[in-house]
């Protein structure tokens, strides 16, 4: 192989060369049979010569400064999609929160649902919609006296005609 920084061409035999040095065998654990490698079957015809391409980029051959790049290129890939998994688990975050949300808000449009039934029950419920003055023929024009039941203060609380 080429000492680094000489020519920055990597010929066919660097590209090999790393090649076969990034994916080896793994060696066996001791007491461990070496893995068995399993026989192509031969064919009919012989093997057509092998053809050795020289690896280029855009015509020319593949430099130093092209693997670098390369290299970059995978690293922005892996940070990319190191920040695309945190935005999955940010989305599965977000869906919990929202599925709480959803089930709370319709709890709370049940009870919501609830309050006129309650109102109805009410001694006021649409008294000055419906009330009708028998004497005087008005209508929703009425009052009730009240009382504070801490001080004993007595008030009127109700609807008056209003003054022209």
């Amino acid at each position: 192989m080429s000492p680094p920084g000489d020519n920055p061409t990597l010929s066919q035999e660097d590209i090999e060369a790393l090649i076969s040095e990034s994916f080896h065998e793994p060696e066996p654990l001791p007491g461990q049979a070496p893995a068995q490698v399993p026989q192509t079957p031969q064919a009919s015809q012989p093997a057509p010569p092998r053809v050795r391409a020289e690896a280029t980029t855009a015509g020319r051959p593949i430099t130093g400064s092209d693997l670098t790049g390369l290299i970059e290129r995978i690293d922005r890939l892996e940070k990319a999609l190191s920040r695309i998994e945190g935005s999955e688990q940010a989305i599965r975050l977000l869906q919990a929160h929202v599925d709480i949300v959803s089930k709370e808000s319709s709890a709370l449009v049940a009870q919501l649902g609830d309050i006129p039934q309650h109102m109805r029950g009410t001694m006021g419920y649409r008294l000055r919609e419906v009330f009708g003055c028998g004497s005087c023929g008005a209508k929703g024009t009425v009052a009730s006296r009240i009382m504070c039941t801490s001080c004993h203060k007595e008030s009127w609380w109700g609807w008056w005609p209003k003054k022209d």
